[in-house]
């Protein structure tokens, strides 16, 4: 592999985890965590409606987010990592 190939997939590695990490982390923090480490971004949010509605939307959106990463992402990455060129391109 030449490096330009290797910075190339290194790029593409770095995009794949950041896609999880906005995807699936935010929701994931304001409709389960947030009551453990004391509120946070959830005291804002519960000045325009209740925290429970504020944590069912939000777990809904986790829900969302979860079926769009298996479905449609992971699907593209995996194929742009595989070692088969064919599928790759």
């Amino acid at each position: 592999m030449t490096k330009r190939i290797r910075q190339y997939i290194g790029i593409l590695a770095a995009l794949y985890y950041i896609t999880i990490a906005l995807l699936l982390l935010d929701p994931l923090y304001l409709s389960v965590l947030c009551g453990l480490f004391g509120g946070g971004d959830m005291n804002g949010i519960a000045l325009l409606l209740p925290e429970w509605a504020a944590r069912l939307i939000f777990g809904g959106l986790l829900l969302a987010d979860a079926l769009v990463f298996w479905k449609g992402i992971l699907p593209v990455y995996r194929q742009s990592f595989s070692n088969d060129p064919e599928q790759a391109a």
